[in-house]
């Protein structure tokens, strides 16, 4: 039972649930918890309390159209006259990283071209030299960001991709610390896109917008802008743990002649669901002492 002896002892601040299973259409925990906690600020209120402040729906909440949601006349009126402040917490609802139509992603991942190398047949790029070169060679940028900015190191030996002018490349090799590596395509070939690519151009390592877009073309580093993805139409290769492997040093994920793939962006979810994670452990993974995050 409540009890409420001396007001000058407690003072409410405010009340708030979390709402922990609201993304499950399917579960009636939700609309127990409503009436539970409707419930408690019914006495919390009778008992001579007033409640300044109330936040209860979260972006599950707010976004799920068949759950059942507070009335916000009934849950802020309060006896005293002086209604309560009502919040809603929409978090990662923001940046379009929930699985919601009313909503889209909203931001770009961008790192840019430092380096270009042509590799003879056999030689190798990255840690534990995973990535040797075929027989006919291979054409390797290097890009400006590696796992210490974020990016999930899951994502090599092909796993992932990243757009550079507008065409799809795969990551070759491991991750590295402070940078990856990408397959372009093979030397004899002179007619490809990837014999655009030169130092300074900007690839999109997830996200909606293209590397011409907006104002970081050819800047260096690692931007946030605007949070969907470019990237990985293939499975997760088994044992890809985000640790060094050295049983092989091949790359079955990058092939010859595989390269300057043109499609649709895939958003992020996408590498989320691969990775099994969540979006916004993708995004808050990135290293914000090394990532320059700017909003449009």
């Amino acid at each position: 039972e409540l009890e409420y002896t001396n007001p000058s002892v407690l003072e409410f601040y405010g009340m708030q649930t979390h709402m922990a299973d609201a993304s499950n259409a399917l579960s009636k925990f939700t609309d127990q918890q409503v009436q539970k906690f409707k419930s408690l600020l019914k006495r919390v209120r009778g008992a001579g309390i007033s409640v300044p402040m109330l936040s209860v729906d979260n972006s599950a909440a707010l976004l799920t159209p068949s759950l059942q949601h507070f009335d916000p006349h009934d849950l802020l009126k309060q006896p005293d006259g002086v209604d309560s402040r009502g919040f809603v917490r929409v978090g990662g609802a923001i940046f379009g990283q929930r699985p919601f139509a009313q909503i889209k992603p909203i931001s770009t991942l961008y790192a840019s071209v430092r380096h270009v190398a042509t590799l003879g047949a056999g030689e190798s790029v990255g840690y534990d030299r995973v990535y040797e070169a075929p027989a006919t060679g291979a054409i390797i940028a290097t890009l400006t960001i590696g796992f210490a900015d974020g990016y999930p190191r899951e994502l090599g030996r092909g796993v992932g991709k990243v757009c550079i002018r507008g065409n799809q490349y795969p990551v070759a090799g491991n991750v590295c610390m402070d940078m990856l590596m990408v397959y372009l395509g093979c030397p004899t070939d002179r007619t490809g896109a990837h014999n655009q690519i030169k130092v300074g151009d900007t690839a999109v390592l997830w996200g909606p917008m293209s590397e011409t877009d907006g104002p970081h073309s050819g800047t260096d580093g690692v931007y946030m802008a605007d949070d969907r993805v470019v990237t990985m139409d293939r499975p997760k290769l088994p044992g890809a743990t985000g640790k060094d492997d050295t049983a092989t040093r091949t790359d079955p994920n990058v092939q010859d002649g595989d390269n300057g793939q043109s499609g649709a962006a895939m958003k992020l979810s996408s590498i989320a669901s691969t990775l099994k994670t969540t979006q916004s452990a993708l995004t808050c993974g990135l290293n914000k002492t090394r990532v320059l995050r700017q909003y449009a």
